[in-house]
């Protein structure tokens, strides 16, 4: 009660009516409510992080909910959501909904633009508790979207458990032209070995790049070369481009990936030293080549 009569005390002072008034209107015509949409929208681009994702502190996210006249522009400019970089947490099924709801809000703002996404699984995935089969439905809610993938990121701490979710995924990749390994490069080399081993074994199985027809991109941020056969998913006859930066303690073979990279153009390599590397032959069509130790 005390507070309602220090307020009814207030509105009925002339002085601070005027003054409240006043301020109601400075702020209507503050400069920044007559700024065009198209500098609000050059300054939402200069906004966006360099990794783009739902994190409400972060733009886009953080922008649309500056003001209406913010979040109409931010809303409906695709140009801000054609990229997403996903953490999946966990997998039980409220959460993997919600993601869901995360990648189709996302999407339908970027459309009709070609998207990019990047998916990050931050745990193991096990058959127990369903988590394996909410996963695949999870793939299998955002598969909708990938027709108008352009650029794809699979990662993980665990990354041949990951790829194990995917056996008998199919998505439409026809659009696909970049693919990203985001996985985790070798501390252990004989729980690579199994997980490599582990990862050849389903190959017949691992059919989501089977009609990606226009791949020719590849960029990994884990061991790949020396594992080449457990990578047979891919198609690298068609791959232009790639990229590797791997951490291997006992060598990487390059011969092997020349002969499957036929028409390769362009290759970046990295290693921790220069002594394990076997460069072999490589493709005449290679324009340039790229060694850093």
């Amino acid at each position: 009660m005390a507070a309602l009569r220090e307020e009814k005390d207030k509105l009925s002072n002339k002085d601070y009516v005027c003054m409240a008034m006043d301020e109601a209107c400075a702020a209507l015509c503050a400069p920044i409510r007559r700024v065009p949409d198209v500098i609000l929208l050059e300054i939402a681009r200069h906004s966006m992080d360099d990794h783009p994702s739902p994190a409400r502190d972060e733009a886009p996210i953080n922008l649309i909910h500056v003001s209406p006249t913010w979040r109409n522009v931010v809303v409906n400019s695709p140009g801000l959501w054609t990229t997403l970089y996903l953490k999946v947490k966990t997998v039980d099924t409220a959460y993997l909904i919600k993601q869901t709801q995360i990648v189709e809000t996302w999407f339908r703002r970027a459309a009709p633009l070609p998207i990019n996404l990047f998916l990050y699984v931050d745990c193991r995935i096990v058959r127990k508790n369903n988590a394996s089969y909410n996963f695949g439905q999870f793939l299998k809610a955002i598969a909708q979207w990938t027709p108008r993938l352009r650029r794809l990121g699979i990662g993980g701490q665990h990354w041949t458990n990951l790829m194990a979710n995917f056996v008998d995924i199919e998505w439409d990749l026809n659009d696909l032209r970049e693919l990203d390994i985001l996985g985790q490069q070798a501390k252990d080399e004989d729980v690579l070995q199994d997980d490599m081993h582990t990862l050849a074994s389903l190959q017949e199985r691992l059919i989501l790049f089977r009609n990606a027809k226009r791949l020719v991109s590849v960029v990994a941020s884990q061991e790949v070369t020396f594992f080449l056969e457990s990578f047979a998913f891919i198609p690298w006859s068609q791959v232009l481009h790639v990229s590797m930066v791997e951490d291997l303690p006992f060598g990487s073979r390059l011969n092997g990936l020349f002969m499957k990279c036929r028409n390769l153009r362009t290759a970046f390599f990295s290693w921790p030293n220069p002594n394990i590397v076997d460069i072999g032959h490589h493709s005449t069509k290679l324009e340039k080549l790229e060694l850093h130790y």
